[in-house]
């Protein structure tokens, strides 16, 4: 049982193969070279219990993709999920996108500790709407959790009645293929705006094939249809939106969005947005003090690979990898480009992959969702990547699935932090088992301080999981206004003896979901009291005291020290 606290007492010709995918030969020898360089002899990552991840609940049944004969686009991209507190009851519940009326969008309920019943009858969601992710916030101010689903044919908002029934909007407006979304309240009015990743405009050939070498049907990629801007709508202060994008120079950019992240990427106290984008320079949209976003990518080392390339960018996540109090960039790719990670100093970014050892292990594989938590509790975040093939492999892997599902199913990646960078942790029957993952969730979802992880798969069931047993400490911390409703991206330091740690309170890590506005800190051995700084969006901060028992920490606004 934690001990809650509380702030308030109360590809080329010649080339290196993996299975069926190609990697461009200056890249691999840049990779081996920088990785054998850097990391000949790496630390061992800190050791756990030997029991290994375990498994707590399978959700059935999976989602699957209309069998209807095509494989289209947007059925490589499907898989989101949104993990927050539907029925207001102080737990976590979980959204699952559907695709089809045969496999629809569903609400899973937890009703006791870690146990969740299937709650979407009735729940108020669309089962004919196409899905691909979702995202989760108080957009009315009413202090329940709504619901913004991303799809095929554009969003859909659900504003939530206080007990987990919600209605659809029928004035919202959102167009044409997305996948992530982020609300963010990046006016400092008090009210959450929206920010949408657009993805290729289908709507012009929904219907087009695309084929492989061999002529057979594949999915298609992002290039075989149009690209679209992103969306920016604002918060019209009663949870409607109006579009945005031109006043801030979306409309004049592009590409095939996929994952977004909110971090203050310039150093300047305002909140930026990071895109990663599919087969497309990356995009970062930073805010100015006049209020307006302007694109900065290029300039500051995120637009490209180390080797200038473009990447097939799926999923993001915003940490702190070297200490330094500012965050660092780890963006999911396509298999045989490498998953990349951005080093961010002076507010410009260096592809630093291969020195800290993340380069050749994510080679072979299609990363898309993607966490960063310190699954082992030393102090130092660690990275879970979910896996899951766009084109055919090269042999089945699970035969119970149809072609060309049964050849995409990889295993997921563990990247434990260790001194000289990151270590592929071994394979874990629970966590290593294959599968089409698309979304990874993370968090305290019975809130009694301890880390949970939600794998979400497509075509096999989504799963539940919880890491290793470890004696090591930890903390969750909420940053909450003075009604208790979360803060989003509040920026928490917690310090324990010597060392500081970093970490801001988002929801769009990942791909395609929603994460629990939360973060989580491993303290280690420490039996130190914890000391918490929140920097607060409006530039306020507080200070708190966590005493060592605490596991579960709620950091109110204003009552502080």
């Amino acid at each position: 049982m934690a001990v809650i606290g509380h702030s308030d007492p109360v590809q080329t010709e010649q080339s290196t193969s993996f299975g069926s995918v190609t990697i461009n030969p200056m890249r691999w020898s840049m990779i081996v070279f920088l990785g054998f360089f850097t990391a000949c002899a790496p630390d061992e990552p800190n050791a756990v219990d030997s029991q290994g991840w375990r498994k707590i609940q399978e959700f059935g049944p999976a989602v699957q993709v209309p069998r209807d004969g095509a494989l289209r686009l947007e059925y490589g991209v499907t898989g989101g999920a949104a993990v927050f507190d539907a029925d207001g009851d102080g737990d976590l519940d979980i959204l699952l996108t559907g695709t089809s009326p045969k496999s629809p969008t569903r609400l899973w309920r937890q009703t006791t500790n870690l146990e969740f019943v299937d709650a979407s009858e009735g729940s108020g969601f669309d089962a004919t709407f196409f899905g691909i992710g979702a995202t989760a916030g108080d957009v009315d101010g009413d202090g329940d959790v709504d619901v913004l689903m991303t799809g095929r044919l554009g969003c859909q908002l659900y504003r939530n009645n206080g007990v987990g029934i919600f209605e659809q909007s029928t004035d919202f407006l959102a167009p044409k293929c997305s996948s992530s979304a982020t609300f963010v309240d990046y006016d400092l009015d008090g009210d959450l705006d929206l920010f949408v990743c657009r993805y290729a405009d289908i709507s012009l050939n929904p219907d087009k094939e695309c084929r492989d070498p061999a002529g057979r049907l594949e999915l298609c990629g992002p290039t075989a249809h149009p690209a679209l801007h992103d969306l920016l709508l604002n918060n019209d202060g009663n949870g409607t939106f109006t579009d945005v994008s031109v006043n801030h120079g979306l409309d004049r950019v592009a590409a095939a969005g996929l994952g977004v992240v909110v971090d203050d990427f310039t150093g300047d106290d305002l909140l930026d947005l990071y895109v990663a984008n599919d087969g497309y320079e990356n995009h970062l949209w930073v805010m100015g003090e006049d209020g307006l976003f302007t694109e900065q990518a290029a300039q500051r080392g995120l637009a490209l690979n180390l080797m200038g390339e473009t990447e097939a960018g799926m999923g993001v996540v915003s940490l702190d990898v070297d200490g330094d109090m500012a965050p660092d960039l780890y963006c999911t790719h396509l298999a045989a480009e490498s998953n990349t990670l951005y080093i961010g100093k002076n507010n410009a970014f260096l592809d630093s992959t291969a020195p800290l050892g993340l380069g050749v292990a994510s080679m072979p594989r299609t990363g898309f969702g993607v966490v960063a938590r310190d699954f082992n509790r030393d102090g130092r975040e660690d990275l879970l990547v979910g896996n899951g093939r766009v084109t055919r492999g090269s042999s089945v892997v699970l035969p119970s699935l149809d072609d060309p599902w049964n050849g995409m199913a990889e295993p997921n990646d563990l990247y434990l932090r260790s001194g000289r960078g990151f270590e592929l942790a071994p394979k874990d029957p629970v966590l290593s088992e294959v599968g089409l993952t698309r979304a990874v969730v993370a968090g305290d979802f019975d809130r009694q301080g301890q880390l949970e992880v939600l794998i979400v798969n497509v075509e096999t069931p989504s799963i539940l999981v919880t890491p290793p047993k470890t004696q090591a400490r930890e903390l969750f911390v909420e940053a909450v206004d003075q009604a208790g409703h979360p803060v989003l991206h509040a920026l928490i330091l917690c310090q324990s003896g010597d060392k500081i740690q970093r970490r801001r309170q988002g929801i769009s890590d990942g791909y395609a979901s929603a994460q629990p506005p939360e973060v989580h800190f491993g303290l280690g051995a420490s039996q130190l009291p914890a000391e918490l700084t929140v920097r607060w969006p409006d530039g306020s901060q507080d200070a708190f005291q966590v005493e060592p028992h605490i596991t579960r920490f709620q950091a109110q606004k204003g009552s502080g020290r």
